[in-house]
């Protein structure tokens, strides 16, 4: 007679993120940001991290705050924290005004890539 016992575990790893980016040009789609690159100012890497504090910008501040709250009561009744990281990137965003044939227009370099966005450029531009 033989007597086998099988016993399966299951565990699952979820990657909870929170992004905020203020919006101090409002002109310029955020969206644009998603896909592009930009340096790490500040990493936080730890089982729990601390809310920033006394960051020149207070609005960076107070959303380190809330999604560091946020995420303690959303997941850490249902589930284990295994780390927590919170990063400051610094993505470059240029607004460049330029005049073309007696009209004035403008467009938006951002990012490490130094990516391009206009809403609107003359027809025969060929700096774009």
């Amino acid at each position: 007679m033989w007597l086998s016992v099988y016993n399966t575990t299951l565990f699952h790893r979820k990657n909870q993120m929170f992004e905020f980016i203020p919006n101090r040009v409002p002109e310029f789609p955020l969206k644009k940001f998603e896909k592009v690159s930009g340096e790490a100012f500040f990493v936080d890497e730890n089982l729990l991290v601390y809310p920033i504090e006394g960051f020149p910008d207070q609005d960076i501040c107070d959303a380190s705050k809330e999604a560091i709250q946020n995420h303690l009561l959303k997941y850490s009744a249902v589930s284990r924290i295994l780390q927590q990281r919170q990063t400051i990137e610094l993505v470059p965003l240029t607004h460049v005004y330029y005049a073309y044939s007696g009209k004035d227009y403008d467009y938006f370099v951002f990012g490490r890539e130094n990516k391009v966005h206009t809403t609107k450029y003359p027809s025969s531009c060929s700096i774009l």
